[in-house]
């Protein structure tokens, strides 16, 4: 039983770790193209995508405000932070397929 809940666990942190994004390149600077994450299956997972896509892309950002907009039928979290140079950004996440999963 002890090896079996070692796996399981081990299964979930690889899942948990996955920050790739479905658009290689996609910046997330508008609702076209947004950053989506197909590995997220509700909240708990992509928060914590958001939060770690951003700190690889932008080190050292901070978090201004956090908003959550619908466009047509889609829902997204509009993150607008400060870069480690003074830029600010917002930064689109599409999160129509997890969020409140």
């Amino acid at each position: 039983m002890y090896k079996l809940f070692i796996l399981v666990f081990c299964l979930a942190m690889v899942g948990c770790a996955s920050t790739s994004s479905s658009y290689d390149g996609i910046e997330g600077s508008s609702f076209e193209n947004a950053v989506v994450f197909p590995n997220a299956k509700s909240s708990f997972d992509g928060i914590p995508m958001e939060n770690q896509w951003l700190q690889e892309k932008y080190p050292n950002f901070k978090k201004v405000s956090q908003s959550m907009l619908s466009n047509g039928n889609d829902v997204y979290d509009a993150i607008t932070i400060e870069t480690s140079n003074g830029e600010t950004k917002v930064v689109y996440f599409k999160m129509t397929s997890w969020f409140g999963m």
